[in-house]
């Protein structure tokens, strides 16, 4: 039996997305975020949040999907970073260009 946390994870971010978007509740979302950092990590600025949550309702039509990316952690000039599959990384670029 496979690891059921990866879609359990995807039905809660799906539920939650069709929350917000039902509601119109983009800009509470964002204010969230910026306000709980210690809860919510992101490495999207501040403007960045701001500016997705404005453009929310272009959004709406958008398929929502999870992905998750192989790779491994690695100490780069003495930061902690993510080095990705480059297989993963092709898919992903596959999938995005050739729906």
């Amino acid at each position: 039996m496979g690891n059921i946390l990866p879609k359990r994870q995807q039905q809660f971010v799906h539920a939650l997305y069709e929350q917000i978007k039902a509601k119109k509740a983009y800009l509470t979302l964002a204010n969230f975020i910026l306000n709980n950092p210690d809860v919510i990590v992101t490495n999207f600025s501040n403007s960045e949040l701001l500016n997705m949550a404005k453009n929310a309702n272009h959004y709406a039509s958008y398929k929502l999907e999870t992905i998750f990316l192989r790779g491994k952690a690695a100490t780069i000039d003495g930061l902690s970073t993510w080095i990705l599959n480059e297989e993963d990384i092709k898919n992903v670029h596959e999938m995005l260009t050739n729906p």
